[in-house]
This record gives C-alpha cells, sequence and structure tokens, in this order.
C-alpha cells in the first residue's frame, strides 16, 4: 500500500512537471483588446459591418503602398489602426507620430494632423459617385460621425492635468516655432492643461495694440481671400466658395438656418481667415457694437483638403483649395450689430 501510495506520488509529481513545462513552453496567446472608446467604437463599426472592413482594408492597403515607412505610416493593417487610436487620443500632439524625425515641434504637429488623414483619405472607386468632397473614408458613415468622435477624444485628454507638466511648458517654451517669444504670454507656467495653454490670453492687452485703419480680423490668422456677396445673400463667385471641405453659395448656408440675420449681409463682402497650429487661438473683435447673435454650428470633423505623401520631401502635404483648412468644421457664429 505504501509503495502504491509512492508510485502514485510519484507518477502525479512526472504529470505536474511534465504540466508545467508544456505551459512555459506554449504559453496561452494574450489577447490584448483596445483602452480608448475611440479604439473599441472603430472595432466595433468595423467587425460588425464587413463592407465597411473591407473598405477600411482596402485604404489602409492603398496607403502602405505609397508610404510602406513605419515610422512615418504606422499603420500598416487593421490591428495597427486600433493600436494607432489607442495611442493617438492620450499623446501629445507632437508625439502621434513618435517614431519619425522632424525639425521642430511645429513639424512634428503638422505631420501628426495630417497623418490620420491620410489613412482615411485614399480614394476608394466604391466611394465615387456619392457627392463627397472627395470619395474617401472620412467622408463616409460611420466613419464620418466617429472622426468626430475621436477629435473630441483627444480633445478631452487635452483638457486634463494629464497633458501638462513644465517639462512640457520648457520644451514649447524652448522652441521658435510655437512663437512663446514674442512677449505676448506669461514668462512662466501658469497654465495646468494643454488647452489651457493652447488658448492662452494675452499677459496685457498692451502688448497687441489694435491697428487703427478700416480692415479687422477676428483672429491672429492669415488672410485667404475676400468675396462678394450680391443682393440675395449669393456669393457672386458662382461656384461658391470652399471652407474646410464644405462649399457656401450664400450666406445662409454659412451661418445657417437657425440665424436671423441671413439677409443683413446682402451686398457686403465675405472674409476668410486661417489659424494655424502655432497662432494665438483667441478671438479678438477690435469693433465697438453690440453681439447679438452668438450660436455654435455642428458640422463634420475632416481635413477639408485631400492629404498626400510627399516621397522627396518624406512629409505628408494637404492640398488644399483656398481657403485653407481646419480639422473640427463645428463653428462658432457671432454676429455683431456695429451701430
Amino acid at each position: 500500500m505504501i509503495m502504491k501510495n509512492k508510485a502514485l506520488c510519484l507518477l502525479l509529481g512526472i504529470f505536474l512537471l511534465l504540466f508545467s513545462a508544456v505551459s512555459v513552453a506554449e504559453p496561452a496567446p494574450e489577447i490584448v483588446l483596445p483602452r480608448s472608446e475611440a479604439a473599441l467604437s472603430m472595432m466595433n463599426m468595423l467587425e460588425s459591418d464587413p463592407g465597411l472592413m473591407a473598405l477600411m482594408e482596402k485604404s489602409i492597403a492603398a496607403a502602405a503602398k505609397i508610404n510602406p515607412d513605419p515610422d512615418t505610416n504606422p499603420v500598416q493593417s487593421v490591428e495597427d489602426l486600433y493600436e494607432f487610436i489607442d495611442w493617438a487620443v492620450t499623446c501629445m500632439p507632437w508625439n502621434v507620430l513618435s517614431d519619425a524625425k522632424y525639425p521642430t515641434l511645429y513639424d512634428h504637429i503638422d505631420q501628426g494632423v495630417d497623418y490620420f488623414w491620410f489613412v482615411v483619405d485614399q480614394p476608394l472607386p466604391e466611394l465615387e459617385g456619392k457627392g463627397y468632397y472627395y470619395p474617401t473614408l472620412q467622408y463616409h458613415e460611420p466613419i464620418a460621425s466617429w472622426c468626430r468622435k475621436y477629435a473630441n477624444a483627444w480633445g478631452d485628454f487635452l483638457s486634463t492635468e494629464d497633458s501638462w507638466n513644465d517639462l512640457i511648458y520648457q520644451r514649447i517654451k524652448s522652441d521658435p516655432s510655437m512663437n512663446m517669444q514674442r512677449g505676448w504670454y506669461a514668462d512662466t507656467n501658469i497654465w495646468h492643461t494643454f488647452n489651457e495653454w493652447f488658448s492662452r490670453h494675452l499677459i496685457d492687452p498692451s502688448v497687441r495694440p489694435i491697428a487703427d485703419c478700416a480692415v479687422v480680423a477676428p483672429a491672429d490668422s492669415k488672410p485667404q481671400g475676400i468675396w462678394l456677396i450680391d443682393q440675395d445673400g449669393n456669393l457672386v463667385q458662382k461656384e461658391g466658395v470652399n471652407i474646410k471641405s464644405a462649399n457656401f453659395t450664400s450666406i445662409a448656408m454659412l451661418i445657417g438656418p437657425d440665424s436671423a440675420y441671413q439677409d443683413a449681409f446682402n451686398g457686403g463682402t465675405l472674409s476668410h481667415t486661417f489659424l494655424d497650429v502655432n497662432d494665438y487661438h483667441r478671438y479678438h473683435f477690435p469693433v465697438s457694437g453690440k453681439i447679438v447673435e452668438l450660436r455654435k454650428i455642428p458640422a463634420v470633423n475632416a481635413a477639408g483638403g485631400i492629404t498626400v505623401w510627399n516621397p522627396d520631401l518624406k512629409r505628408y502635404v494637404l492640398r488644399d483649395t483656398i481657403p485653407g483648412w481646419q480639422m473640427i468644421e463645428t463653428r462658432d457664429c457671432v454676429i455683431i450689430d456695429t451701430e
């Protein structure tokens, strides 16, 4: 009886050793799921719709054929896309392409923002004839709506204290491309989040005196053009004006059907100006008057141009028609009565 028990114990010990050895040699594959809601949302959309999955795979493959370099095009598959989204919604704007080599923070931000659109901005025959600005996934539902959620999720992170510290401040301050050397802002780190810094106030109004002239601008922005408005509120330029990725032919289209001032600009002039990522990002209204209407007009989230890869420069280029582009096309409508 004792011998049998010893034999059983010995056999059990050998079995456990063998089982342990097999377990060590062949570990179960680790299943890593995306952490962010944006990545999970993209995964659910694609995996529940084979047709949409096929379009995304085709867009990614087209982008990878144009730029196969994983440093500047890390999304080479759908799985890569999920991982990239996870990374991008909680990274700093200059770290979107973390392995790319560019000389300034501005270049890193510019290329990182352009890159995301490059992935979903590959023209697909299946999307032709649908009336899109360009036959690509960024204008195709449900991807178009997801793009807005992605941008909002990134914006939410950049409004947290995890997006800011003194090292980040010093890096921005020391980079000439970020325009922090003009004496316009506080000379110490008074901000708590990236977005708080991004929407920073002037240290004093006197550092940016208002010019005594007839032409005014709502922001520290680059003029993109002017267009005449006829007496019916339509733009004299019959083909309309491309602002972001939308084409406007009338003031009513621009300020929205809910505005009480659709006819107030008949016979006037439309101008458009563009703020870049390193510009001072607050509105100023250097005119006297009364704000009579203030509304937010929701719109799509799109690049407002065609994003291409320049292999000679090794950079993404946004081929945008004048006027220039912005990332989120939701806009504020502020109407001022200057009389």
